[in-house]
């Protein structure tokens, strides 16, 4: 399903997609993920807001269609999103990769498609796709970024490790791309 009233993209949905729905999508949408936040057996939307900096929740209605956006607000230029148990309480909760701010916007799920306010943890320069797993083996969930920064040939790759209770400790950053 797209989620933009792209000029690529809303060809391809008439020609093979019938019938679509868009949904109007915050400034610059770019990241999106979906799951069932909201507990009723139905996958719901996030979209990543670019130029907004934003996140929009969209909750999927019994018989199809869509409620919201609810937007939460992010760090500058969110890029990526995933969806994980961070804190251990049974609920699918948010990590955005913020471009611009440098860090990671952290939203708890409540269960019923609505998200606490948000942490945000520093990473290296210029977060772009983010992911998750347990790095360290040590049950928790940690989080792992791709960082560039515009106009560079260098990178690099930031880890947070997950903490007790859900919180994130500080970035550690590993170099890559080209020297020179």
């Amino acid at each position: 399903m797209c989620l933009c009233y792209c000029r690529l993209c809303l060809p391809i949905l008439k020609a093979f997609f019938l019938p679509y729905v868009l949904l109007p999508a915050g400034d610059g949408p770019g990241g999106v993920v979906t799951h069932d936040f909201d507990g009723n057996g139905r996958a719901d939307i996030v979209v990543a807001n670019s130029n907004a900096e934003s996140i929009s929740v969209y909750l999927s209605q019994p018989g199809g269609g869509f409620v919201g956006p609810t937007d939460y607000p992010t760090g500058r230029l969110p890029y990526d999103l995933v969806v994980r148990d961070f804190n251990s309480d049974n609920r699918a909760d948010l990590a955005i990769s913020n471009g611009e701010t440098n860090d990671i916007s952290i939203y708890n799920g409540m269960g019923d498609g609505s998200f606490n306010s948000h942490a945000r943890y520093a990473t290296g320069p210029g977060p772009r796709c983010i992911v998750s797993a347990d790095f360290d083996d040590d049950g928790r969930l940690d989080l792992a970024t791709a960082n560039t920064v515009w106009g560079s040939s260098n990178g690099s790759v930031s880890v947070v490790y997950g903490q007790s209770g859900g919180g994130f400790g500080l970035p550690q950053d590993y170099t890559i791309g080209m020297e020179g």
